[in-house]
C-alpha cells in the first residue's frame, strides 16, 4: 500500500476541530463545538478515499491491507481508553450506571456504539453528559463508513461503467444528496436517531469522499481565489462553533456551513504547494508546528476528555467552577500526549506489532477483551464488595417509578387512559389525573388512595406537556407542541365531558415551562411570559369547570439541585450529612415568580390548590427530604420516586375526601 502525501495543514485542521469540541464538553465558551465532530468526518470521509483511489490507481490496494492500517490507526488507543474507563466505572459509578457502562463497552467492540446511544437516549434515562464513552458514537458512525466504502470503491474501479473520476463523483454525489435529504428531513421527524445514525450522517463523510475523488485539473490554480476560498471556509467552522447551542437543530441544514466549510480549506490548500508555489496563508498557520501538535494528538485528545468529564460530572453534579474545568482540560491534554507518544506512535510506526497479521491478531483480541469487560462489567455491577448495601438501596431510587405512560391523541380519544384505583369495576371513573412527567411521578399515591378509598379513576399524562387545552406554547424537552398539543388538551376536555368526571387534578413542574431552555432570545422571551402559561391554566380550568369538573392544582414537589439517589449513595459510603445537598424552604420556591402570579389567578378562577411539600420537611424545618432512612424519596432532582409519591400520599387525601362527600365513592355504580 502507498504512503500518502503528508498534509501538515489537515493536521491544523484536526487541531480546530478537537479544541472547539473540549472547549464545549467543558463549557468554556463555545456553545457549537459539537460541530467539530462534523470538521473530523470531512477531513476522515478525504484522506480516507485519497488513500483507496491512489492504490486503486497503481494497482497496490487490498482490503485487508486497508483495515490494517485502520486497525493500527484506531484501536490500540480506543482499547486502552476504553479499558481505563472500565476500570475507573468500577470504582465510581453505582450498580444501574455501571451496567450501562458495560453495555455501552459491548457495543463499541462491535462498531455499534452509535446504535446503542441512540437507543438508549430518552426522557427517562440517564444524562447523556454522565455516560464515559458517549464520544464513541462518532468513531462508530466512522467505523460503519470504512466497512463500506472501500468494498464499494473497489468494485466500482472494476467496473468499466464507474472506473472514471466523473462517474464515481457522480456516484458519491446522488449518494450524498440522499443522505443530507434523509438528515434534512429526519432532523425535524426522528432527532435523535438522525443525530446518531450512519444513513443520516453519511454526506458528511461523502463531502470529504467527493473532494478526494474531483480531477486534478479541476482544482483552482490562482492563489488569490485560493485565499479568499480558505478563509470563507474557516468562517463556516468557526461562527456555527459560536452561535449554535444545544438548541439547534442538527445535523440537516445546520451542518451545512462547517462540513462546506472544512471542504473548502482542505480544496484551496490541495494543490497549492505544487502548483502555486506554497500553501494559502491560512494553511501555513494551521501548519504551524504547535498547531499539527495538537492535531497529531487529537485522536488522544477526544478519547480521554469526554470519560473525565463524564465522571466529574458524575461525582460532582452541581456547578464547577472554570478553573476546575479548565483543570480537567489540562489533565486530558497530559493524557492525550501521553497516549499519543506511547500508544498510538508505536503502532503507528510499526515498532509495536510490526507485520500485518500481528496488528490484526492484536485488534481482534483486544476488542475481545473489552466486549468480555463489558460483559462482567454487567454482571458483577450488584457486587456487594464494591458497592455497600445500604449505598446500593439509594442508588436503586434511580428506578424507581412506575406508571411511566406517554399517551398520544389517539389514546385519549379511544379510552386507553392510564387505570387507578378500582380497575375491576364498571361504570364511570370519578377521578382524572392529567399533567406531565410529574404526573407519572406521584401517580402511585392516587392509585393507593383510590383504592383505599375505592374510588375508580384515570390519568393522561405526557412528559414534558404541561395540562393546558390549548396547548402551552412553549414546552421543554420532547413535549407535544403546536397543533398536536392542542388535539392532546381538547380530547382531554371531551373525555371529561363524556364521562362526566367530578374532579380533575392538574399535575406539573411548573416552573419547568417558565424557565429558559437555551440562551437564546426567544427562548429567555418564552421563559419570562409567565402570563401566557397562567393565562392557558386559567381557560384550562374555566373549561373544566363549565363540564362539570372540580378543578386542583398540585403545587410542584421541591426540586434538589442534586441527583438524590446518587448524593445519598455517595454520602452513605462516606458518611457525609446529605442535608447539606438538599433543597433548603427559603430557595426551594419556583425561579420565576409563577407561583405568585398563578396563585391568586387560579384560585379566583375556582381551583383548588394541594401540596404534598410540608410532608416534605426535615424535623428542623430547614430542608425538603431526600430519603426516609432507608429509600430514595426521589429518582433525580425532582421527579418523586414510587417509595417517595407513597411517603407523600398523606397530603392528597383532602381531594379523595371531596369525592366521598359528594358521592365519589358509588361513582363506578353510576
Amino acid at each position: 500500500m502507498s504512503k500518502q502525501h503528508y498534509r501538515a495543514d489537515i493536521d491544523g485542521l484536526r487541531a480546530i476541530a478537537v479544541l472547539i469540541v473540549v472547549l464545549f464538553h467543558a463549557k468554556l465558551g463555545c456553545p457549537g463545538g459539537y460541530i467539530g465532530v462534523d470538521v473530523f468526518f470531512v477531513i476522515s470521509g478525504f484522506l480516507i478515499t485519497t488513500l483507496i483511489l491512489t492504490d486503486l490507481e497503481k494497482g497496490t490496494f487490498s482490503l485487508v491491507g486497508f483495515w490494517e492500517r485502520r486497525a493500527r490507526r484506531i484501536v490500540p488507543a480506543l482499547i486502552t481508553v476504553t479499558i481505563v474507563t472500565l476500570i475507573g466505572g468500577w470504582f465510581l459509578l453505582f450498580p444501574d450506571d455501571f451496567r450501562n457502562l458495560g453495555a455501552s463497552a459491548m457495543a463499541q467492540a462491535g462498531f455499534a456504539a452509535n446504535v446503542f446511544f441512540w437507543r438508549e437516549t430518552g426522557y427517562f434515562k440517564a444524562p447523556a453528559e454522565e455516560k464515559p464513552l458517549l464520544h464513541t458514537w462518532s468513531l462508530a458512525v466512522e467505523e460503519q463508513f470504512y466497512l463500506v466504502v472501500p468494498l464499494t470503491l473497489f468494485l466500482c474501479y472494476k467496473s468499466k461503467l464507474l472506473n472514471t473520476r466523473q462517474r464515481l463523483l457522480l456516484l458519491a454525489a446522488l449518494a450524498g444528496i440522499a443522505s443530507f435529504a434523509l438528515s434534512c428531513y429526519g432532523v425535524a421527524n426522528r432527532r435523535t436517531g438522525t443525530f446518531y445514525l450512519l444513513p443520516t450522517r453519511s454526506w458528511e463523510l461523502l463531502c470529504g469522499c467527493m473532494l478526494a475523488i474531483f480531477p486534478p485539473t479541476w482544482f483552482v490554480r490562482k492563489r488569490l481565489l485560493n485565499e479568499v476560498l480558505s478563509y470563507v471556509g474557516m468562517a463556516g467552522i468557526i461562527v456555527p462553533a459560536f452561535l449554535y447551542d444545544r438548541q439547534t437543530p442538527f445535523p440537516g441544514f445546520a451542518a451545512l456551513p462547517p462540513c462546506l466549510g472544512t471542504a473548502l480549506i482542505v480544496y484551496s490548500n490541495s494543490h497549492s504547494r505544487s502548483e502555486v508555489g506554497r500553501a494559502t496563508s491560512l494553511g501555513e498557520v494551521l501548519s504551524l508546528r504547535p498547531v499539527v501538535f495538537v492535531g497529531l494528538i487529537s485522536y488522544s485528545l477526544y478519547l480521554w476528555h469526554w470519560p473525565m468529564f463524564a465522571y466529574s460530572r458524575y461525582w460532582f453534579p452541581y456547578s464547577q467552577s472554570m478553573a476546575y474545568r479548565m483543570g480537567v482540560v489540562f489533565v486530558a491534554l497530559i493524557l492525550a500526549v501521553v497516549s499519543w507518544r506511547y500508544v498510538e506512535s508505536p503502532f503507528r510506526k510499526r515498532v509495536v506489532c510490526g507485520s500485518r497479521p500481528a496488528v490484526l491478531k492484536f485488534a481482534v483480541a483486544g476488542l475481545a477483551t473489552v466486549f468480555v469487560l463489558g460483559i462482567a462489567s454487567r454482571l458483577l455491577s450488584d457486587a456487594e464488595f464494591r458497592i455497600p448495601q445500604q449505598a446500593q438501596l439509594y442508588a436503586a431510587g434511580k428506578q424507581d417509578m412506575a406508571f411511566i405512560n406517554e399517551l398520544s391523541v389517539r389514546d385519549v380519544s379511544s379510552n386507553r387512559l392510564v387505570p387507578l384505583g378500582e380497575t375491576n369495576t364498571t361504570g364511570e371513573p370519578a377521578l382524572l389525573v392529567w399533567g406531565d412527567s410529574h404526573a407519572m411521578a406521584i401517580l402511585p399515591a392516587f392509585d393507593a388512595l383510590a383504592k383505599q378509598f375505592r374510588i375508580k379513576g384515570v390519568a393522561v399524562t405526557r412528559s414534558a406537556t404541561a395540562p393546558v387545552y390549548t396547548g402551552y406554547p412553549f414546552n421543554p424537552g420532547k413535549g407535544l407542541k403546536g397543533d398536536v398539543a392542542r388535539k392532546f388538551g381538547r380530547s382531554v376536555l371531551d373525555y371529561v365531558e363524556l364521562h362526566k368526571i367530578q374532579q380533575v387534578v392538574l399535575v406539573a413542574y411548573w416552573s419547568g415551562y417558565c424557565e429558559p431552555q437555551s440562551d437564546t432570545d426567544e427562548s429567555r422571551a418564552l421563559a419570562g411570559n409567565v402570563d401566557a402559561l397562567v393565562q392557558g391554566l386559567v381557560e384550562t380550568v374555566v373549561m373544566l369547570q363549565n363540564k362539570g369538573a372540580t378543578v386542583w392544582i398540585l403545587e410542584e414537589v421541591p426540586r434538589h439541585r442534586v441527583p438524590v439517589p446518587r448524593i445519598l449513595a455517595w454520602c452513605s459510603m462516606w458518611g457525609v450529612d446529605a442535608d447539606q445537598f438538599a433543597a433548603k424552604v427559603d430557595d426551594s420556591v419556583v425561579r420565576s415568580n409563577f407561583t405568585t402570579v398563578a396563585h391568586a389567578a387560579l384560585s379566583e378562577a375556582g381551583a383548588k390548590w394541594v401540596s404534598v411539600a410540608p410532608l416534605l420537611l426535615t424535623p428542623d424545618g430547614k430542608h425538603y427530604r431526600m430519603s426516609d432512612g432507608t429509600d430514595a424519596l426521589y429518582r433525580d432532582r425532582g421527579h418523586l420516586s414510587v417509595k417517595g409519591a407513597l411517603f407523600v400520599a398523606g397530603g392528597l387525601s383532602v381531594i379523595f375526601d371531596n369525592l366521598s362527600s359528594v358521592g365519589g365513592k358509588g361513582a363506578q355504580q353510576r
